[in-house]
């Protein structure tokens, strides 16, 4: 490779830590693990994930409040994903309703919490819905 292509790729490399990249969290990185291997891991991590918008509060065109999982649940009657594949995400403002998958970037709670769909460890902290 030519100096000038590794100066590019040093560029490139650089501008994502200074533009703040957050590290990309994948649902089967989440899938094997226990409540406290998932609390040492992620625990306080500025991440960015994609999912799923399943809603908790809202109307059918907008909402505050959602669980997101790596997919949608195929009907009203399906199970909800386990604890460690959802993660709860409340927003003081309104999010475009989407069955279409989207980036949300924000910090990872991990606790336990019982809601209305069951037991929830990942909560989502200062989320950032990215819908394109």
């Amino acid at each position: 490779m030519s100096l000038r292509g590794l100066i590019c790729i040093a560029v490139l490399f650089a501008s994502n830590l200074a533009c703040g990249a957050l590290p990309t969290v994948e649902w089967r990185t989440l899938s094997g693990l226990t409540f406290s291997k998932l609390k040492e891991k992620f625990h306080g991590k500025r991440v960015r994930i994609m999912g799923h918008m399943i809603p908790l509060e809202g109307d059918e065109e907008f909402v505050t409040e959602f669980i997101f999982a790596r997919s949608m649940p195929i009907c009203p009657h399906y199970p909800p994903p386990p604890p460690v594949m959802r993660v709860k995400v409340k927003k003081s403002d309104e999010v475009l309703f989407s069955f279409v998958p989207f980036w949300i970037e924000g910090t990872l709670y991990v606790e336990k919490e019982k809601t209305t769909t069951g037991e929830s460890y990942i909560q989502l902290k200062k989320p950032k819905v990215i819908q394109e």
